[in-house]
């Protein structure tokens, strides 16, 4: 806070807004032509474990042999996800808040 503070504590009002405005959140919302939105104050932290993750998964998948096809596989996807989708739809409106 005393880091903050001593950064920022001098500046106006109007100076304190115009520094928002250069934040993560405020540029997406903007970009997206949002307006009166909760920002979402958390973006900037998961787009560098997103970005961190697909490091480590280009990493990974560098050092892995090629991947063979397997006939059948598709179909077997497929029932599997028919026999499922109840259940992911019921999982995914409760997630979303949709019941």
């Amino acid at each position: 806070m005393r880091e903050v503070v001593r950064l920022h504590g001098g500046k106006s009002a109007t100076g304190l807004k115009n520094l928002s405005y250069e934040t993560v959140p405020m540029i997406e919302a903007q970009a997206g032509g949002e307006r009166g939105v909760l920002l979402d104050l958390n973006r900037a932290r998961r787009r560098a474990q997103v970005l961190a993750l697909r490091e480590r998964f280009r990493a990974r998948r560098a050092t892995q042999p090629p991947q063979q096809d397997d006939p059948g596989a598709g179909e077997t996807l497929r029932a599997e996800f028919l026999e499922t989708r109840d259940s992911l739809r019921r999982a995914n409106a409760k997630t979303l808040d949709d019941r």
